[in-house]
């Protein structure tokens, strides 16, 4: 299953993606732009169209908004 975790970055998000990524394959997404990482990308929280990356998340089957 592939899922996205939005604010993957804060503690809750965190979490997540270490619990998911044993199991799932699992994009991250969030505004801090200084750790990237593989499945990684930063969004714009000023700019709507931004946030909506249709690339990642047309086949996304899961989507955690922490």
């Amino acid at each position: 299953m592939k899922i996205l975790i939005i604010g993957s970055k804060g503690f809750i998000g965190a979490h997540c993606v270490d619990y998911f990524s044993e199991t799932h394959e699992v994009w991250q997404c969030d505004v801090v732009s200084d750790y990237v990482t593989q499945n990684y990308f930063t969004v714009d929280a000023t700019n709507a169209s931004d946030a909506i990356r249709t690339e990642v998340i047309r086949d996304v089957d899961t989507i955690l908004d922490t």
